[in-house]
């Protein structure tokens, strides 16, 4: 009995995390842009930091 009701807790908490993850994909296509936008810098700022270790 017990270890049923474990593996029953596991596979809900498993849904959840895959709700929450659904949902967070929701929210990010709704407000994906900015997300891509602060991805983007995120990497010209990368592209700097290389450009200045080429400098040096």
């Amino acid at each position: 009995m017990y270890r049923n009701n474990r593996t029953g807790y596991w596979i809900l908490a498993l849904f959840f995390a895959a709700l929450r993850l659904c949902v967070k994909g929701f929210f990010f296509a709704v407000t994906g842009f900015d997300a891509k936008k602060q991805l983007s810098l995120l990497g010209g700022e990368r592209r700097k930091n290389r450009m200045k270790k080429f400098e040096v």
